[in-house]
């Protein structure tokens, strides 16, 4: 089914909520309900995560950018030498 709005015109009615619109308004002034203006309002912010996470370098360290303390180099050799101390039988 053909949506009665441009991918162009929904991103204008999203950009005139950023300039402060009330979404109750906006909702009257274009006829649609704001359940779909939510739903437009998810669906391209996921769009523009999705094309942000695609510009990020694809080679490089990921544990560098990671906030998880898993990922960082040092908690692993630690884990590693944790594992080889209990693994030693002295």
């Amino acid at each position: 089914m053909k949506s009665r709005y441009s991918t162009e015109r929904i991103a204008s009615i999203l950009q005139q909520k950023k300039d402060g619109t009330p979404v109750i308004r906006l909702c009257c002034e274009h006829d649609i309900s704001v359940a779909t203006f939510y739903t437009w309002s998810r669906k391209f912010r996921d769009e523009v995560r999705h094309s942000a996470t695609e510009l990020l370098p694809a080679e490089g360290n990921s544990a560098e950018s990671s906030h998880r303390p898993h990922a960082y180099p040092e908690a692993k050799s630690a884990e590693a030498a944790v594992a080889a101390s209990v693994s030693t039988p002295e």
